[in-house]
């Protein structure tokens, strides 16, 4: 998530489970700040399908990112896809 703005930013990332409920967590981004979000921040189980909803109080930018690794190499395999404006 990253604010492009002068101000801070509120942001609520919303988790949707596939077998469970949501899970919610709050963030503050200062101005022109990015952040990254682990999935693993949430206590999601190793292989859970879930899917993010990202909320915010002004303008901010999303992409989600993904990596892999094997024995032999860290960070082997990748992938990112920018986040689509719901509303």
């Amino acid at each position: 998530v990253a604010n492009p703005g002068r101000s801070p930013v509120d942001v609520t990332l919303r988790a949707l489970r596939e077998g469970g409920a949501p899970l919610v967590a709050w963030r503050s981004l200062g101005a022109g700040q990015r952040l990254t979000v682990s999935a693993a921040e949430f206590g999601l189980a190793d292989g859970e399908r879930v899917g993010f909803v990202v909320e915010s109080s002004a303008p901010v930018a999303v992409e989600r990112s993904m990596y892999w690794s094997t024995p032999q190499r860290f960070w082997s395999a990748g992938t990112n896809e920018t986040g689509t404006l719901l509303r």
